[in-house]
């Protein structure tokens, strides 16, 4: 096969590979959560979330800990992101004039023309983009989870007392429903994080190729 058709060949097929995971992986969690990584620890953030509001005035300061340390790393990955599309950007347009033996290595193995080559900045650009949309969405989550989690998931003693059990039943029942709401929009940041971080991974495979 000739070398500049050699991209044609591996990138579909490298692509078909991580898609597939990704489907597979996604099936998995959705069906079967305590088989993967990813499953495991939303429960474990669906318990942490509630021990935490539980107490809220006993856990308040490792609830707000351990949130802006998320925040702070959606922060700097989404800062990363978005510096990186500029720096791309300029390069693109510093070498759209340029040989392709220099705007490509010589030791790079496949096509050199300058349309695979903007084809190929183009999607490293779009991993970063991606990356840096999934970080905001987190750091979204995120803060509007910090909020949530200081509000007490149960009523004060005195004034479940006053209430007939029925009533009781009916406060822990809409209690366990912002529980879960609670915890629902700390996994979705979490996950969010998690698709910015494999845009990151998917975007090093392209470096090679460019």
């Amino acid at each position: 096969m000739k070398e500049n058709r050699l991209d044609l060949v591996l990138v579909p097929v490298a692509l078909s590979v991580v898609i597939g995971y990704h489907l597979w992986l996604l099936h998995t969690i959705i069906h079967h959560p305590t088989r993967t990584v990813v499953g495991l620890i939303a429960i474990a953030r669906k318990r942490w979330a509630a021990a935490i509001m539980a107490d809220p005035e006993k856990n308040a300061i490792l609830a707000v800990q351990t949130l802006r340390n998320n925040i702070m790393a959606s922060t700097v990955l989404a800062t990363t992101a978005i510096t990186l599309v500029s720096l791309i950007s300029v390069f693109m347009g510093a070498t759209t004039n340029s040989s392709p033996l220099t705007s490509a290595s010589m030791l790079i193995y496949g096509n050199k023309t300058h349309l695979l080559s903007s084809v190929k900045y183009f999607a490293i650009s779009l991993c970063f983009i991606s990356a840096f949309v999934c970080n905001v969405q987190a750091i979204r989550y995120y803060a509007h989870t910090s909020f949530l989690l200081g509000i007490p998931s149960f009523k004060n003693s005195l004034h479940e007392e006053e209430k007939g059990k029925e009533e009781e039943g009916n406060e822990g029942h809409k209690s366990n429903e912002f529980v879960e709401y609670v915890s629902m929009g700390l996994n979705r940041g979490s996950h969010f994080w998690l698709l910015g971080l494999r845009a990151f991974y998917l975007s090093f495979t392209l470096f090679p190729v460019v």
